[in-house]
């Protein structure tokens, strides 16, 4: 059996993630899913989460986002991992359509898009350190 992991890691955050989105051509679709992971990193927040209700996501795939809180006059910012920078094109399902693999745990794009509507709050959270890590020495220039 491995070692049990400390708590207060990333991997311990719980609940639930619900969006919806119009499209430009006024398709809606929305989902619901389970929070597997959540990392804050001053104005920036990543999440995973695991697709319980969908009506364009399959049941059990991982979507990551992230989020920037804009500063003064700056918009918020959203990434999300079933946008076009993760698919693979050098590989086609049977329908010969771009595969798009699945969201690692933790792991969603950079912010790459303005929110129009709406926005975050992100509320930083040190990770807890666990006693046998040593501390890291800090590099600078």
């Amino acid at each position: 059996m491995p070692p049990r992991a400390p708590e207060g890691l990333s991997t311990d955050a719980r609940g639930t993630l619900k969006f919806s989105h119009t499209s430009r051509r006024g398709a809606a679709g929305w989902a619901e899913a389970r929070v597997d992971c959540l990392v804050t990193s001053g104005r920036t927040a990543t999440l995973t989460a695991v697709v319980t209700k969908s009506n364009v996501e399959e049941v059990g795939a991982r979507l990551g986002i992230s989020v920037q809180q804009g500063g003064k006059g700056e918009p918020d910012r959203l990434g999300f991992s079933w946008g076009v920078v993760n698919v693979d094109p050098e590989h086609v399902d049977e329908s010969g359509q771009p595969v798009r693999p699945q969201a690692g745990t933790c792991m969603a794009p950079a912010p790459f898009t303005t929110v129009i509507r709406g926005g975050f709050e992100v509320v930083h959270a040190e990770i807890t350190k666990s006693p046998a890590q040593p501390e890291a020495p800090i590099r600078r220039g």
